[in-house]
């Protein structure tokens, strides 16, 4: 016990003091801490775009018999109550971060495991359902996070009509060649870790939807960012 407004979270760095009631757990606390920098958030959207990905990816990974239907359910169902807006007071982290928003995507982690256990009636904090393990599986920040500004990109009025970099239409042929060398020879592991970026060719992409049935006949693990897609074709 940490006291009357506290409770001892663990992670693999040690023990850190988080407020009692929060749904965010140890590594969302110690990004608080270390990125006092603006005080500014992600913006809704981001954050329920985020939570869109949660929940893709445990539906994905339950299709794939990696979650059971009990945890995959209860982490849906709490990435549901993010995305209805229920828990935006959640998500702390600043958003000027170091990395590739690692701390943000640990946030959404941390929260939707919380809840998900407050859903299965177990305490918050208990690891029953796990961020990184349960929540996180098979994903990455440099995936879930790319994966969560295109769906904002391509939901949001605000972004549509934007002019693309050079850069960005680089991306995009580097990706659209990627997804078909994949649909094309799904044989290697690698291919199927296209990253999130994949995201960014069309949302009823043909050639992502006949790598998902190549994948799952291999049985090959995919990334948060082709759990995605898998929902959405």
């Amino acid at each position: 016990m940490a006291g009357e407004n506290f409770r001892f979270e663990k992670d693999s760095m040690g023990e850190v003091k988080v407020p009692r009631e929060a749904y965010y757990g140890a590594q969302t606390q110690r990004a608080v801490e270390n990125f006092p920098v603006s005080g500014i958030g992600f913006p809704p959207a981001f954050i329920r775009a985020l939570a869109m990905v949660k929940y893709a990816a445990a539906a994905a990974n339950e299709e794939l018999g990696l979650l059971e239907p009990r945890i995959a359910g209860a982490i849906r169902q709490a990435a549901k109550d993010v995305m209805d807006g229920k828990l935006g007071g959640e998500f702390v982290v600043d958003i000027f971060q170091t990395g590739s928003g690692t701390s943000t995507n640990m946030n959404a982690n941390e929260v939707i495991a919380n809840r998900a256990l407050e859903i299965l009636a177990r305490p918050r904090g208990s690891k029953e359902i796990h961020p990184n393990d349960h929540v996180n599986l098979c994903q990455s920040s440099n995936d879930v996070i790319p994966t969560d500004r295109i769906v904002v990109s391509r939901s949001a009025k605000s972004f549509r009509g934007a002019r693309r970099t050079g850069r960005g239409r680089a991306l995009e042929r580097r990706i659209e060649s990627a997804c078909g060398q994949l649909d094309q020879d799904c044989q290697r592991p690698a291919l199927a870790r296209v990253g999130a970026a994949a995201a960014s060719v069309k949302f009823n992409c043909r050639t992502l939807s006949q790598a998902r049935r190549s994948c799952r006949a291999k049985s090959i693990r995919c990334s948060a960012s082709l759990c995605f897609r898998w929902r959405l074709t």
